[in-house]
């Protein structure tokens, strides 16, 4: 037999958050009643709840910060736009016509 066994919902985890979004989604447009959209966001809730306490049981630092930028978001990446001695920023261009 290939594949996971019988009762794995392995390939679900990841999607609850896309679920719940569609279900609001739904609601938003009338398709679906407000009591499912809560019942989906307290799942979601608690499986968050639980992803944490786990990484903070585990200790697993990589973990941890995942979560961490799941909640607040990545920090915000440094660019470079000149400025240094290395990378100066133009501020005057020349054109310079030359008779030959």
């Amino acid at each position: 037999m290939a594949g996971a066994p019988i009762g794995n919902k392995n390939a679900a985890k990841g999607f609850q958050a896309t679920h719940a979004l569609e279900i609001a989604l739904r609601v938003h447009q009338g398709e679906k009643d407000i009591d499912e959209l809560a019942s989906g966001v307290k799942t979601l809730v608690q499986l968050w709840l639980k992803q944490i306490e786990d990484a903070v049981e585990s200790g697993d630092p990589a973990k941890m910060k995942l979560i961490t930028e799941r909640l607040d978001g990545r920090p915000r990446q440094a660019v470079d736009v000149g400025g240094q001695d290395d990378n100066p920023i133009v501020s005057e261009i020349r054109r310079k016509i030359v008779k030959p």
